[in-house]
């Protein structure tokens, strides 16, 4: 029986490349990326929040996952709260990435009935995963990409998927859009050293994507903040404002896409002639 927490350095180098000692990942990663590990590790007993918008879009995102079969990367756990909505244990292999062990804890606790089974969770920073090319049938990350302290990173995170997907293999990305108004104010507001708040236009992502050699599928709208004040009232309201968003304007958008064929992988700028 595999550990419910699969460090790095006991991963099967042959099969997912070089281990990691996870026990040292906070000395080893890069100084602005403590005071964010910090942050998660104190939110992390009360981060499962089950209802509101986050919900609904968990409700949102989950039934395209579930559909996907084999090996899944699933980048950001969170407190598994994502992962125990689209798991299918007789046709998915789960690998969740994140960096916050206080993460990692509330995953396994909630997810105990199928960690190291076919859910293998992974102490790990998402700009160096400790994979091989090719390993994953389709790789995720919800909730997550947002906040990361910069561009740079974001990006490193993006082609290191691209890196362990194999071709076609499948991708879900979903971000914060910078092209809804009130989006862009609370990312402004609350972006600190300690908690990033990254927002993005739908068009920016899809670009980027297109780059690392994705094909982009689809463009989904989401929901933006949970609503505390006149909760229900709030909530209804916004999923009937839902409607009539697309990923241009909705407070968040997730983008469906897949890997192009393996020669694309490894081209630089427009090397192809037909």
């Amino acid at each position: 029986m595999v550990s419910q927490l699969v460090h790095l350095n006991c991963l099967n180098k042959n099969r997912y490349g070089k281990g990691l000692d996870t026990s040292d990942i906070i000395g080893t990663m890069k100084p602005n990326y403590k005071p964010i590990v910090e942050t998660f590790d104190r939110l992390a007993s009360g981060y499962a929040f089950r209802g509101g918008m986050e919900e609904v879009n968990r409700m949102t995102l989950a039934p395209v996952v579930a559909g996907w079969k084999g090996r899944i990367l699933d980048i950001g756990c969170g407190a598994g709260t994502l992962i125990e909505k689209y798991i299918r244990p007789d046709m998915q292999e789960v690998y969740t990435v994140d960096f916050s062990i206080g993460m990692i804890h509330e995953t396994k606790m909630r997810l105990q009935t199928y960690a190291g089974r076919n859910l293998f969770i992974v102490n790990s920073v998402a700009q160096s995963l400790p994979f091989a090319r090719d390993s994953f049938d389709a790789a995720l990350s919800v909730n997550t990409l947002h906040n990361m302290p910069d561009w740079p990173d974001i990006h490193q995170a993006l082609a290191e998927m691209v890196r362990v997907l194999r071709p076609r293999g499948k991708l879900l990305v979903e971000f914060r859009n910078s092209n809804n108004p009130y989006r862009r104010r609370l990312s402004i507001k609350y972006d600190k050293p300690s908690l990033p708040q990254k927002a993005f236009t739908y068009s920016e992502i899809a670009v980027a994507l297109e780059k690392l050699g994705f094909i982009i599928e689809e463009g989904i709208p989401l929901a933006g903040e949970t609503v505390h004040a006149n909760f229900i009232g709030k909530t209804l309201e916004r999923l009937r404002n839902m409607k009539t968003m697309t990923v241009q304007n909705a407070p968040r958008f997730a983008i469906l896409a897949t890997k192009g064929p393996g020669f694309r992988s490894f081209l630089i700028g427009d090397q192809v002639q037909v």
